[in-house]
């Protein structure tokens, strides 16, 4: 059984992961399940360095703008 994307949405973090962990226990997956979470941490890391390369050239740009 699945949720709708109603109920979905209003789950907290906490009960998304122990029904994930339950029905993964009887999920058999294919290779493009461990594809997809190689593509979402590698995604994650390049944001992560957006955000920081983003907060250097603001600074760096209100540093200018006050001389």
């Amino acid at each position: 059984m699945s949720n709708n994307y109603g109920s979905l949405k209003i789950l907290t973090d906490a009960e998304l992961i122990r029904q994930h962990d339950n029905v993964a226990q009887h999920t058999v997956v294919g290779i493009q399940y461990y594809l997809d979470e190689l593509r979402y941490r590698e995604q994650s890391k390049i944001t992560n360095q957006i955000w920081w390369f983003t907060m250097v050239v603001t600074f760096a740009t209100l540093e200018r703008c006050e001389v």
